[in-house]
């Protein structure tokens, strides 16, 4: 008995990293080994240029109770792993006790708790979220060194110089332009 519920928990996994590969071929999906700590598979979410922009831990259980435990160990495993997010996915109707009767995912104590069903839909939303914090993140990074080459530049002596220059030109112009006009009006 206990052999078949460690071997339809194996399948299972290899179910969720199938379907999440076959869903989301530019991401990095590893199966977590047998008897390693961490959840059951790792996606780590990459963008197009191939730059990692958070990382999914994915937790499946087939069982007809739900365990607090379960939450917790996740909640381990992510910080081991350095994952952005936990989803614990549950076949059967195996959900924590106050939800309501209908609900197919939802965050439970900062865990993404979701039915077999929904997980593909989920796990789209979540790298959407990914994406779009990872997207900000690399428009901030380079801001305050911009900021602190432009002020190195404005207070230069070679931005001095050039606006001099301008300015020169510009003082120039204008007294040919007053030269001009007092002929013209004489």
């Amino acid at each position: 008995s206990q052999g078949s519920q460690q071997l339809q928990g194996e399948v299972l996994e290899l179910t969720l990293q199938q379907d999440l590969e076959a869903s989301f071929p530019l991401d990095v999906i590893e199966e977590v080994k047998k008897g390693a700590r961490g959840g059951d598979v790792v996606q780590r979410v990459m963008t197009r240029s191939g730059q990692v922009a958070g990382v999914l831990l994915w937790e499946a259980k087939r069982a007809s109770n739900w365990s607090p435990q379960w939450v917790a160990k996740l909640k381990d495993d992510m910080r081991a792993s350095g994952a952005d997010v936990g989803v614990l996915v549950s076949v059967g109707a195996c959900y924590p006790k106050e939800w309501e009767e209908g609900t197919l995912f939802d965050l439970h104590e900062d865990v993404w708790v979701s039915s077999w069903t929904t997980a593909v839909q989920l796990a789209t939303a979540l790298r959407s979220g990914l994406l779009e914090v990872h997207k900000q993140r690399a428009a901030s990074a380079g801001k305050g060194e911009k900021m602190e080459a432009v002020y190195d530049y404005l207070t230069s002596s070679q931005f001095s110089n050039k606006l001099k220059a301008v300015y020169g030109a510009f003082h120039r112009m204008r007294q040919e332009l007053e030269a001009e006009k007092s002929q013209t009006l004489q």
